[in-house]
């Protein structure tokens, strides 16, 4: 009897974890928000997940530099983002396949070393790929910087 009762109230632990990890990792639809500063370069991305689909905004501003503005789409899977960035940089419009992880308090964003101009390819900056973390915050603290 003392066996039995064990190993339901196992069962009942090994199934309530499954349960709580799974909601946990699920991404649910909705807006998110992410912003940073720091070494002279404010970061701002807005969101809207929908099922497997994302749209987003994605502003990148340096002291000194053109801001770099755009808009990505793509595809969620698990907790990445595929997605293409067609943004406006000095006069210019690129774009470049970005993928965007979605982490517990940050997005990561990894860019490519090149970029398309033009149907062209062209090395963005020192033509290597480049990882950024943002840190997540509510979007009402963002929507002046998306306007």
């Amino acid at each position: 009897m003392k066996t039995s009762i064990n190993i339901f109230f196992f069962f009942v632990i090994l199934l309530l974890g499954a349960c709580k990890s799974e909601t946990k990792d699920k991404i649910q639809d909705g807006r998110m928000c992410f912003a940073s500063s720091e070494k002279g370069i404010t970061s701002v991305i807005a969101l809207e997940i929908e099922g497997k689909e994302v749209l987003g905004t994605y502003i990148i501003e340096s002291i000194g530099k053109d801001k770099t503005e755009g808009d990505f789409f793509g595809n969620l899977k698990d907790n990445v983002i595929k997605a293409t960035f067609d943004y406006w940089i000095e006069g210019q419009n690129q774009m470049e396949e970005i993928e965007l992880t979605l982490l517990k308090d940050k997005i990561q964003i990894k860019r490519p070393g090149q970029v398309e101009i033009n149907g062209e390819m062209f090395d963005r900056d020192s033509g290597k790929e480049t990882t950024t973390e943002i840190t997540k915050t509510n979007c009402n603290d963002v929507s002046k910087e998306m306007d």
